[in-house]
C-alpha cells in the first residue's frame, strides 16, 4: 500500500502506477531546495554588484580627499579620483557580467 500520495506517478499511455523514485523524477522537496539555492545565488550576485560599485567609488573619493589635503589641491584630485572610481565601478560591473556567463 502506498503511504504518500505525492510519490505516485501515473502514465497516460499505460494506466500503470510508478513511484517517482523508480523512474528518476525529482521529489518536490528537491525542487524547492534547488529554487531556494538559485534565489540565494542570484541575491548574492546582485549584492556583490552593489558592494563592488560602492567600494570603487568610495576608494576613489577617500584617495582624492587624502591627496587633496596632502598636496593642497583642494577639489581637483577629489574630482579626478571620484570619476576614476566611478569608471572602475562600471568596468567592474561589466567584468562581473562576463564571469556570470
Amino acid at each position: 500500500m502506498i503511504k504518500n500520495i505525492h510519490s505516485v506517478f501515473i502514465h497516460k499511455d499505460t494506466s500503470s502506477v510508478k513511484l517517482k523514485g523508480a523512474n528518476g523524477l525529482k521529489k518536490p522537496r528537491e525542487d524547492d531546495k534547488k529554487q531556494s539555492k538559485e534565489f540565494l545565488r542570484a541575491l548574492s550576485f546582485f549584492s556583490q554588484i552593489g558592494i563592488t560599485m560602492a567600494a570603487c567609488v568610495l576608494i576613489g573619493v577617500f584617495l582624492g580627499r587624502f591627496l587633496d589635503n596632502l598636496l593642497s589641491t583642494s577639489p581637483w584630485l577629489l574630482l579626478f579620483f571620484s570619476l576614476l572610481g566611478a569608471g572602475a565601478a562600471i568596468k567592474a560591473m561589466f567584468d562581473l557580467g562576463q564571469k556570470k556567463k
